[in-house]
């Protein structure tokens, strides 16, 4: 790609608007002009750093919807509306395919009718689990990306990552 950028820098459009970048500072951005946040950037992706760390985000967070579904259909039995168990199934088999319903229905109902409280606690750990693993995958990004050094010892940071998912959590739930 360097002999592109060599070969565009004849031509006078591209000069200037590469000239402009290397003065152009965008808010938020403050001492570090669009040229450098940008050479930054594409040097990140070249390296497979920011890939790596977009999956590993993605995964992290997707792995921990798995626990917390688990965790809020335990939680169902719990609620005290009458017809609401009912009701829910029917939503849900409105929701799935026919064959889909019909795999899952007998298992679906066992959960949502009968209180299990190691299967909620197995949900919730694990669901606390993997969204802090997110986070704290998060919080390395950031920290990456304002290129500041990590040090809190490993403990420190997890206890944040934790308080931070808890904390992103009753905001989403209450907020």
């Amino acid at each position: 790609m360097i002999w592109l950028h060599k070969l565009l820098l004849k031509f006078k459009p591209y000069y200037l608007l590469i000239e402009w970048t290397k003065v152009m500072i965008l808010p938020g951005f403050s001492p570090l002009p669009v040229y450098t946040v940008a050479s930054f950037f594409f040097m990140e992706i070249g390296k497979d750093e920011l890939i790596n760390k977009a999956s590993s985000l993605a995964y992290n967070f997707m792995l921990a919807i798995f626990p917390a579904i688990i965790f809020i259909f335990t939680l169902i039995p719990y609620i005290p509306i009458p017809g609401f168990q009912d009701q829910l199934i029917k939503l849900i088999a409105l929701v799935l395919p026919l064959e889909a319903y019909e795999a899952v229905k007998t298992t679906m109902m066992d959960i949502v009718n009968n209180q299990n409280s190691k299967l909620l606690s197995f949900g919730f750990i694990l669901a606390l689990f993997f969204a802090t693993n997110g986070v704290h995958t998060l919080m390395q990004a950031f920290n990456k990306s304002s290129l500041l050094m990590e040090t809190r010892p490993w403990l420190k940071q997890r206890l944040v990552a934790v308080y931070l998912t808890v904390l992103i959590s009753f905001a989403l739930i209450f907020g």
